[in-house]
């Protein structure tokens, strides 16, 4: 009988930079206001909201 051989651990996850994530939010936000979809009102309301003020 053999040993069994033993798996390699995980990969560690993906460490998310939180400012990658709010420049990607804040991005897509800005586009949603250039084609139209938000106001300007709505877009400074998420755009707070995202900054977290």
């Amino acid at each position: 009988m053999g040993a069994t051989p033993v798996p390699p651990p995980p990969a560690p996850a993906a460490v998310v930079d939180p400012t990658d994530h709010m420049l990607a939010q804040l991005k897509q936000l800005g586009e949603l206001k250039g084609a139209g979809v938000l106001t300007d009102n709505e877009f400074q309301a998420q755009k707070a909201r995202i900054l977290g003020r």
